[in-house]
Order: C-alpha cells, then sequence, then structure tokens
C-alpha cells in the first residue's frame, strides 16, 4: 500500500514538474543559464519516460550548482520510479537539506 501511494505521489508530483527558473528560491540558489537548460532537459527526458537520461541531465545540473535543490529533487523522483530507492533517498534528502521547506521531497522519503 505504501508502495502504491508513493507512487501515486510521484506521478502527480511530476504532472506538476515546472521549470528551474520557476522552482529557484531567491538567494539559496543563483543557478547559471547551462544549469537552468540542463534541468530543463532533465524535465523533458523525465516527462517523456527517459529516465536514465533525465538522471544525466540532472546530474549535469547539479555539477553547475550543487546548491539547487530542484535537481537534486527530480533526481530522486526518477531514481524512485527505477525502483532505486537507496539512491533516491540520498537524493531527496539533499533536496529537503538544501530546501527544508520543500514538503513534495519530505512526502516521497515516507
Amino acid at each position: 500500500m505504501r508502495v502504491q501511494l508513493t507512487l501515486l505521489l510521484v506521478a502527480v508530483l511530476l504532472a506538476s514538474a515546472t521549470p528551474a527558473s520557476a522552482v529557484q528560491s531567491g538567494a539559496a540558489s543563483q543557478i547559471d543559464a547551462p544549469g537552468i537548460d540542463l534541468f530543463d532537459k532533465g524535465q523533458a527526458a523525465h516527462k517523456a519516460g527517459r529516465l536514465d537520461e533525465a538522471i544525466r541531465f540532472y546530474d549535469e545540473s547539479i555539477g553547475h550548482d550543487p546548491e539547487f535543490w530542484g535537481s537534486h529533487y527530480q533526481r530522486g523522483i526518477a531514481l524512485l520510479q527505477l525502483d532505486r530507492s537507496a539512491e533516491a533517498e540520498k537524493s531527496l534528502r539533499r533536496a529537503v537539506e538544501l530546501e527544508e521547506e520543500m514538503a513534495a521531497a519530505h512526502v516521497a522519503l515516507g
């Protein structure tokens, strides 16, 4: 039951995914243009179901700005969808560290 609830939540969260420019939290992150572009490419791949590709883009985005919580969060969600829960937990916890009020990441962690 918990797994089904988590997967339902993931589907809802993916449907509401937004570009990096919309999820930046003010001074918490100053992600550069290439980082935003990589995040947005990750979002497009994620939405198309190309999860491994999405994770690669999120990783590259994190390389540009390790403090941007959105890349960590979306990476965690993609990893959950691939049943890679240990890796997903690490990414989601990092997203929460960076953006403590990120309720969706708290819920995805269970």
